[in-house]
């Protein structure tokens, strides 16, 4: 293990001092992310590398490089909804990215504490995050791990930044599935689980659609199969054009999606944001919210009113009672019996008529 790794790893220096780790945020299966200081700009940053155990692995070396490749193409990618990359370096054998603290929480945690998001905000958040992977893909880098988790909102705003760019490895199928079953469930593509799995961009658009319907549901979707099967929708109250916009253009095979995330984005609904409802409150502060503001005036009809509805009633049989009149004078026949309105009537001869006995 490298020195930094055998002493404590809080206050651990890199670079000559120039940074300290400050706090281990996470150690995945491929990467490891800790919090930082840069001490000669004096802010926080977050330090990523390679996953420790990784070292001893026989493809070390090309795991080293393809981390090294995606970390410089991140530093290219520059766009106000992705986190930036501000500098990389080699220590002791380990490749190291550092990149921009943001502050606030991320999308699991507001989750679990009962965010409930409109359509509107939903939707708002997905443009922001799809506009930072399209950035991206047109940089050659796809993300690789999209998920409520890897996306945070900062305080006091209604802006979303993506971080946490993944780190995938060419590892077994059986470490993919591991990881993609027990990090990504219900965002990991059917291609995931293909024996010749390759990121593409076309996975983060499938996560994206993923994460959109956890924003509105509160949880992911089934987790992918290769073998497709329309998800039943139907006891989903979402607005239609959006689930549409979901499963039949983003949680799909690769061959059916959108070609695309700009293309996707395109598709959603272009709903308004109101300006003065927050973007996400628990359920009980959207009632109260909704109370202080009051519902909307429901507009009165015109037969609201008893007597208007009487008055109105009352001019409909006239006017029929005026037509009908109107059309037995100008239609009036001849002979009787030469329409339908004047049918000729007869009646059998006097002396057949049935009469009753007197009783006298």
């Amino acid at each position: 293990m490298t020195t930094w790794q055998n002493q404590r790893w809080a206050d651990a220096p890199l670079q000559n001092g120039k940074y300290i780790l400050k706090k281990k945020l996470g150690v995945g299966m491929f990467s490891a992310t800790y919090q930082g200081h840069d001490q000669q700009l004096n802010r926080p940053v977050v330090i990523k590398t390679l996953a420790p155990g990784l070292q001893f692995h026989p493809d070390y070396l090309q795991f080293k490089q393809q981390f090294k490749q995606a970390a410089l193409k991140l530093q290219q990618c520059q766009h106000p909804h992705l986190v930036s990359a501000i500098d990389y370096f080699e220590e002791q054998d380990l490749p190291f990215l550092v990149m921009d603290y943001v502050p606030g929480q991320t999308g699991a945690e507001l989750l679990a504490a009962g965010m409930v998001l409109t359509p509107e905000k939903a939707v708002h958040y997905i443009r922001q995050l799809g506009a930072a992977l399209q950035a991206m893909h047109d940089g050659g880098l796809c993300h690789g791990d999209v998920r409520p988790a890897n996306i945070i909102r900062r305080p006091g705003t209604d802006d979303m930044v993506l971080i946490d760019v993944g780190i995938v490895c060419d590892f077994t199928l059986g470490i993919r599935q591991t990881y993609a079953n027990l990090l990504m469930a219900g965002y990991a593509s059917p291609a995931h689980y293909s024996e010749n799995f390759t990121p593409s961009a076309a996975d983060d658009l499938y996560a994206l659609a993923a994460t959109l319907y956890c924003l509105l549901t509160g949880k992911p979707p089934a987790i992918a199969r290769l073998s497709s099967t329309p998800m039943d929708t139907t006891d989903l109250t979402i607005d239609q054009r959006l689930l549409q916009v979901i499963f039949d253009f983003g949680l799909q095979p690769a061959e059916w999606r959108s070609p695309d995330i700009k293309t996707w984005l395109a598709l959603l609904p272009d709903y308004e944001i109101p300006a003065k409802i927050p973007a996400a409150t628990p359920l009980m502060d959207r009632a109260t919210s909704i109370a202080s503001q009051g519902f909307p005036k429901r507009q009165r009809s015109l037969l609201s009113s008893p007597l208007k509805l009487l008055v109105f009633t009352g001019a409909i049989a006239g006017a029929l009672g005026i037509g009908f009149g109107l059309a037995l004078r100008i239609y009036r026949p001849a002979l009787p019996g030469d329409s339908i309105l004047h049918t000729e009537q007869s009646f059998p001869p006097r002396l057949n008529w049935p009469i009753s006995e007197s009783e006298l």
